[in-house]
């Protein structure tokens, strides 16, 4: 299906998770930038999802720099939000690389600080 209908429908149906998903998969496919602005987008409207999570990680190839972006992003998500089970539960498939682990260690401890200082 051609992005440009993937992009017709999501716009018309913008209360539609799937639809915006599946655009955001796509997009991240064709550009990451796009990619990364949907996401922002989506994050917004809906929040964290799982489902979401695992379907940008899958679409995603991991040898490239737009996985490890993601993964950065989605430690992010984790800090902000520790008690977020959704991230958490997105996250364990991503602890085997070393990168995504030292990022989370390291915005938990920074994050740790700020609470520590205020």
């Amino acid at each position: 299906m051609p992005f440009e209908l993937l992009d017709h429908i999501a716009n018309e149906c913008p209360r539609w998770r799937y639809a915006q998903r599946v655009r955001l998969c796509v997009a991240m496919r064709m550009s990451s930038e796009l990619g990364v602005t949907l996401l922002d987008g989506y994050l917004e409207r809906f929040g964290n999802e799982a489902a979401l999570w695992r379907s940008l990680l899958a679409c995603v190839d991991r040898a490239t720099p737009l996985f490890d972006r993601l993964r950065h992003r989605l430690c992010a998500e984790v800090t902000t939000s520790e008690r977020d089970a959704v991230a958490w539960a997105a996250l364990v498939d991503t602890l085997q690389a070393p990168a995504a682990t030292a990022e989370l260690m390291a915005r938990r401890h920074s994050h740790r600080q700020t609470e520590a200082s205020s």
